[in-house]
């Protein structure tokens, strides 16, 4: 998939190309001027200035369906943002991180974006522990779980880059330092659960761990309860040797997210000493229940 094969196709080009045909409100720009307008001539470099750049970031928009091409009424060929876009938040990062999420992490997970979402499934197998601390460590502990770095295309280490790019806009990692070689990788997917908290957990009542594990990866299948997820993991177990019962814990990276998201007071959640129907952290710590902070029932 173009969003982290072509490298020149990172999140804030995405967006600014959003953000361009967002303002001409449902008209179109013609493939020139937004060629233009995205990578103006004067700053074009190479003996031929072109602008390989702009024309990257657009393929990449196209693909996963952000930007529709068509012919105007003279035949130039024209772009404008897909007839089933329309951001109305006052905050569009935010509108397009989210449709981007669910477009990538769900839409095209059986198709165009299997490989992407495959190596996102896998990050949410690291234990924090055991994260790679460089490139290098990435590559090598990619390979020791049992994937081929030539097939998903992660030889260059400028995939890597830009696939902690993408990785990190969804909401899939945050990063502790901003070096290339040692990224400070942390993976976490507290900010996308948050973001999609009113579909996977209702207000006014808790729910089984089941339950919000079932909701979350039928909502995005590279997380726990998801079908890509668990394909995963037990590959990645056979790769390491692991034998223990994966259906009863929750993967590392999510874990750590529901963590993280019932010490903001976003969620909350408990186990009774006596209940059998438990999901495990990898740390041991039980949960049986789950609520918005407050919503609990007594």
């Amino acid at each position: 998939m173009k969003l982290y094969t072509v490298v020149e196709a990172i999140p804030s080009r995405i967006v600014g190309l959003a953000t361009l045909l967002r303002a001409i409100d449902g008209e179109a720009y013609t493939r020139t001027e937004t060629i233009d307008l995205l990578q103006p001539p004067v700053l074009r470099k190479g003996a031929k200035a072109d602008a390989d750049m702009a024309t990257k970031v657009i393929s990449a928009a196209i693909e996963i369906g952000l930007v529709e091409e068509l012919d105007d009424d003279r035949g130039e060929r024209c772009l404008r943002l897909a007839v089933q876009v329309d951001p109305s938040s006052d905050t569009p990062r935010d509108y397009w991180a989210r449709w981007v999420a669910r477009r990538v992490l769900h839409d095209l997970v059986e198709g165009e974006a299997r490989r992407l979402a495959t190596v996102f499934a896998w990050f949410m197998t690291i234990p924090l522990r055991e994260t790679p601390s460089d490139r290098v460590a990435w590559k090598v502990r990619f390979e020791r779980d049992g994937f081929d770095l030539q097939e998903f295309g992660l030889n260059p280490d400028a995939r890597w880059d830009n696939l902690f790019d993408w990785a990190r806009f969804l909401g899939l990692i945050w990063q502790t330092g901003t070096g290339r070689d040692a990224p400070g990788v942390v993976c976490d997917p507290a900010a996308l659960i948050g973001s999609c908290l009113d579909e996977l957990l209702p207000e006014d009542r808790e729910v089984t761990a089941d339950e919000f594990r079932t909701r979350l990866g039928s909502a995005f299948p590279l997380l726990d309860g998801g079908w890509l997820l668990r394909e995963v993991r037990e590959a990645v177990a056979a790769a390491r040797g692991t034998t223990r019962d994966l259906e009863d814990r929750w993967s590392p990276g999510v874990g750590l997210a529901l963590r993280e998201l019932r010490d903001r007071g976003a969620i909350a959640y408990h186990c009774p000493d006596d209940q059998r129907a438990v999901l495990l952290f990898d740390v041991g710590e039980r949960i049986a229940f789950l609520s918005r902070d407050g919503a609990r029932l007594q």
